[in-house]
């Protein structure tokens, strides 16, 4: 029985080998990374217009934590959408009104855009969702291009480039992450910005002066974009002015650009880190202590000593303020005057430098939660829909709820991702793989994965683990094109050896 077993399944390994040869053969002289790459940028633009564009309309409705994006963007929810509970419907129609200015936020900017080409269509008073949606969908496709078609020249034959299109497709059309351009939240900035940033990255393979300065400059343009949405996003300027540094040593005639970019860069981050408009508040600052500081800490009366604060405040451990009945709130006298006066976020990053293993486990637990980009608690439907309060979209949603069901959500998996290639480079550089592609592949996942662990950890300081969901798209999607790079390197170095076998 096993024989046959083995038997049956040679059989078909050869089948599956003979039918690869034939596709190869027949597509050598049609396949291009480029062609693929607007075939499957198309296939997302199918399924992101109908999820955006055609009804039921796919949204995300609020948390309780978009208040200041729309009083900066100058938006009101309309009588019948304020008695709405808080996270039950996704919102298409805003009222207008005067805007509050409290700081320059790019994010604030592609709304503030939105609402003036929504005026120049309609002369109403109302603001469509759709039209911001419209907006960040032009952007999201050229995105898709660049990303796919990286991803693609890794790989020599189109039946391995149509297995990364397909891949590619499921994961960069996945209706849980276009379904936030139709919302008011931050994430398709921070999601369109990485994919950007790996695109360009992975684009530095291909041999051009020129276009190498240009890849320089558009990767800085799309930086600092990045960094100025919100004030946590400072943390990947660091990493990209560290990226542009390593460039300076692969810039052998011009190190001028990269140095220059590196140091506006970091400039900017720490611009936006002081100025930056931030969700950051009181809640958060204390969740950095309770769910955070004492939520790993295996005496918290200990722990409160060490920091200078009284162990009677033990209590609060495990305790956030976003809970149905909080313990303790901020403004409650008692917690203002003794215990949040007595610890900073500096002191919080100083203790996490004593004890490293509090902050990798807590760490662990951000990766965990960034592995799905859905906030479970918000509803993707309007209520006219007809749906369930928080009822979430199912289309489309193939990646996310594999993720969420089969994934190693741990972050041991981002190690395993980063052994996986660093092997297989270290293959790729013995054999025929030239040393800048090389070099761009690495480069790349190192920019989403510092992206990825830096920003965890910065969230980690400023909110503990309260406020994962609201600020894990960027690692969430860095892990995702960690992924399909990985794969496609695999792709690629398996390909090779399968052919250098044959060739013997």
């Amino acid at each position: 029985m096993l024989k046959k077993l083995v038997a049956g399944i040679t059989c078909l390994g050869r089948a599956i080998a003979r039918l690869r040869i034939k596709y190869n053969d027949r597509m050598q002289k049609r396949y291009s990374a480029s062609l693929l790459a607007i075939v499957c940028t198309f296939v997302c633009a199918l399924a992101t217009a109908v999820l955006l564009f055609i009804p039921p309309y796919i949204g995300v409705a609020d948390d309780g934590s978009l208040s200041g994006i729309m009083n900066q963007a100058g938006l009101a929810y309309r009588q019948d959408d304020l008695a709405q509970e808080t996270g039950a419907y996704f919102v298409r129609i805003y009222q207008q009104k005067e805007t509050v200015h409290s700081g320059f936020s790019t994010q604030i900017s592609w709304i503030r855009a939105a609402v003036k080409l929504d005026q120049f269509f309609t002369h109403d008073t109302y603001f469509d969702i759709r039209f911001l949606g419209l907006i960040y969908f032009l952007l999201y496709l050229p995105a898709v291009w660049l990303v796919i078609r990286g991803m693609a020249l890794r790989v020599r034959f189109a039946s391995e480039g149509t297995v990364i299109g397909v891949v590619s497709v499921l994961i960069l059309g996945d209706g849980t992450l276009t379904a936030y351009f139709n919302s008011l939240y931050p994430e398709p900035v921070w999601i369109l910005g990485m994919m950007y940033l790996t695109g360009i990255g992975l684009a530095f393979a291909e041999k051009s002066k020129i276009r190498d300065s240009v890849r320089m400059i558009l990767m800085l343009i799309v930086g600092i974009i990045l960094i100025m949405s919100e004030d946590h996003c400072a943390v990947c300027g660091i990493v990209l002015a560290v990226f542009f540094i390593v460039r300076m040593g692969r810039q052998m005639k011009d190190r001028i650009l990269p140095v220059l970019c590196a140091a506006l860069l970091m400039t900017v981050s720490l611009f936006s880190f002081q100025n930056g408009i931030s969700r950051f508040n009181e809640s958060s600052f204390m969740s950095a202590m309770t769910n955070g500081v004492l939520l790993e800490s295996v005496n918290p009366a200990d722990t409160l000593n060490e920091l200078g604060i009284d162990p009677r405040y033990e209590t609060l451990a495990d305790m956030s303020p976003y809970d149905v009945y909080p313990y303790a709130l901020p403004d409650n006298p008692e917690i203002r005057k003794g215990f949040l006066d007595h610890y900073s976020t500096s002191e919080i990053m100083l203790y996490y430098m004593r004890h490293p293993v509090a902050l990798i486990s807590l760490t662990d637990a951000g990766i965990k939660a960034s592995f799905s980009l859905r906030r479970d608690y918000c509803g993707n439907y309007e209520k006219q829909a007809g749906m369930q309060p928080r009822a979430g979209n199912i289309v489309f949603t193939l990646w996310n709820n594999f993720k969420q069901r089969s994934a190693p959500e741990t972050i041991g998996y981002l190690l395993l991702l980063a052994i996986v290639l660093m092997v297989m480079m270290t293959g790729a550089r013995k054999g025929n793989t030239p040393a800048e592609e090389s070099a761009s592949v690495i480069q790349t996942f190192w920019i989403l994965m510092g992206c990825c662990i830096l920003h965890t950890v910065y969230i980690i300081i400023r909110s503990g683990t309260a406020e994962f969901a609201r600020y894990s798209a960027i690692a969430g999607i860095s892990i995702d094109l960690m992924s399909l790079l990985v794969f496609a390197v695999i792709l690629h170095r398996l390909n090779i050896i399968s052919t250098e076998g044959k060739d013997k």
